[in-house]
């Protein structure tokens, strides 16, 4: 494929997918797993819902912060799961929808 026919497929990808939103995320935690789930929207057409299952180990400490700490890495490991799902159609606008940034976070 010439570099002319990829540009053209990126934009007729991003005009039919204008928009992508991170919808939210979930995290279920018990005695013996934690599990997280992911909602993705791409311009209301396709959806994606990934689920991590990670099994709860001995060694692991839910002291202090750690409800707080969890949903920070959830949220963020869902920004970079957002990036695969993203490259699918290149959109030209990404709305995330569970968390509020900071204005160091956007300047970034």
């Amino acid at each position: 494929m010439s570099q002319n026919s990829n540009n053209i497929r990126f934009h007729q990808l991003r005009k039919r997918f204008p928009y992508f939103i991170y919808e939210s995320y979930s995290v279920s935690l018990n005695d013996t797993i934690i599990e997280i789930s992911y909602k993705f929207n791409l311009a209301d057409k396709y959806y994606f819902n990934p689920l991590i299952r990670i099994p709860i180990k001995a060694f692991f400490s839910f002291t202090g912060d750690f409800k707080k700490d969890l949903n920070n890495i959830v949220f963020n490991i869902g920004m970079i799961e957002l990036i695969s799902y993203w490259k699918a159609a290149c959109p030209r606008k990404e709305l995330i929808k569970p968390h509020c940034f900071k204005k160091e976070q956007i300047s970034w």
